[in-house]
């Protein structure tokens, strides 16, 4: 049965046992198939709400019963795009201008999804697949996020909640990348362009630990686990300027403010193993504080009094010197006071040790060309696209050799100074004995 302006809630109601074909005979199991040929869109519903009415809206509604003997999947909305031309392609595709007096929440897409308590399946708001075989840009999830008002942007925003009692985990956002090719791969990649006066954050985390809370709380942790060859890098930063810069820059900035009784560390650094640093630092450091060294008798074994001091004052060559320049230095360096590791090395082996330098990461950059698709309204509302082709300058980093240099641990020294001092003293009463006696004669 056919019937327009039949039914009190709907114009166009249909009654059939049969598959129903709209512009074909042909539905191929389908319960209603439309096929178009003349326009670009299969179907395309109005809903036009008059002020007065304060009742929900919906472009499209479905409402999915899915037996629990069936084994299938069920979808409310399943759309396959067979696309071989150059334009883009959209499962899905919403509009929705804020114009208006409204007040009301405008979500593109909203989904709501209920696990029955119990049930170990996963629920899933958002599920996307992709199978990028070619060249071209593969996003799961792209937002666009512009227009000049005043209010809050978010491209992503998350809103989990746990109920006291629950043990579950909760992720704002979770990411599991399997890189198995050799090109870039990023957990997380975040670029800020912009020429404004605000401030800029490319992560910004914010924790609340409760004071009944015995377990600890991270703003930022990292897990690295490295088997091959290459560099890694549990947390890496990395900070340009111009000749314009004016401001304070910190590659890593640290501050703790402690109002408890428990011992704060601004930073903390461990290295498991011979060989390694537990810090590195290519350039002049300077501490507000003091300087302590682990000097714990129950640390130790074999300890035994120095039996040299003088000698070993005597062997010494201080010098003064300049240093070189590192590539892209104007010139050498002021002078400084020293020894040469490798001429300290023939007197005292034990405090000069062979350093492994990182090789610099220096920057470099490539051009590339990206397409950019372009998607603006026409004046009756359709969306129109157009393709822009955009040059970039790509920024990338070259990994540089690493470096083996001779390095002199200088508080070694001081222990072969005191013991030169207490045999220089030990002399000079020595003699101040003996010029007594000679005085009595």
């Amino acid at each position: 049965m056919l019937a327009v302006g039949f039914h009190a809630q709907a114009q166009l109601k249909v009654t059939s046992d049969e598959d129903i074909g709209i512009g074909t005979t042909f539905t191929e199991g389908a319960r209603v198939k439309i096929q178009n040929t003349e326009r670009y869109t299969g179907l395309r519903l109005f809903s036009d709400n008059p002020s007065g009415l304060s009742s929900n809206m919906y472009g499209i509604f479905n409402e999915v019963s899915h037996s629990s003997s069936i084994g299938s999947p069920a979808y409310g909305m399943y759309n396959e795009i067979v696309h071989p031309g150059s334009g883009s392609g959209y499962g899905i595709f919403n509009n929705l201008p804020s114009s208006g007096a409204g007040g009301g929440y405008k979500t593109g897409l909203f989904n709501k999804v209920y696990q029955v308590p119990g049930s170990s399946l996963r629920s899933l708001g958002v599920y996307n697949e992709l199978w990028p075989y070619g060249t071209g840009e593969a996003t799961g999830i792209f937002n666009l996020v512009k227009e000049t008002g005043s209010g809050e942007r978010s491209g992503l925003k998350n809103f989990l909640y746990m109920p006291p009692g629950e043990a579950g985990t909760l992720r704002g956002v979770y990411n599991r990348v399997y890189p198995k090719g050799t090109g870039l791969a990023y957990g997380m990649h975040s670029e800020i362009e912009n020429t404004g006066t605000g401030q800029r954050k490319g992560v910004y985390n914010r924790v609340y630990q409760g004071a009944s809370n015995t377990s600890g709380a991270w703003g930022v942790e990292s897990w690295m686990f490295s088997y091959g060859s290459g560099s890694a890098y549990g947390i890496y930063s990395r900070m340009n300027t111009n000749s314009g810069t004016t401001g304070n820059q910190y590659g890593v900035y640290s501050y703790v403010d402690n109002q408890g009784t428990g011992t704060s560390y601004g930073v903390y650094s461990k290295v498991i193993g011979g060989g390694n640093f537990a810090g590195f630092f290519d350039g002049n450091v300077y501490v507000n504080g003091t300087v302590t060294e682990t000097s714990d008798e129950r640390l130790k074994d074999n300890i035994q009094d120095l039996d040299r001091g003088m000698t070993v004052v005597q062997s010494l060559r201080p010098r003064q010197y300049q240093r070189r320049p590192k590539p892209g230095q104007p010139g050498r360096g002021p002078t400084s006071y020293g020894f040469v590791a490798q001429e300290l090395e023939t007197i005292l082996p034990g405090i000069v040790t062979e350093v492994v330098a990182p090789g610099e990461q220096v920057l470099r950059y490539r051009t590339e060309t990206r397409k950019e698709v372009i998607i603006e309204l026409d004046d009756e509302g359709n969306a129109v696209e157009r393709v822009e082709e955009i040059e970039e300058q790509i920024p990338y980093e070259e990994h540089m050799p690493d470096e083996r240099y001779k390095a002199v641990s200088y508080n070694k020294l001081i222990p072969f100074l005191v013991k030169a001092i207490q045999e220089q003293q030990a002399t000079i009463e020595e003699l101040e004995k003996r010029i007594e006696a000679l005085e009595r004669k």
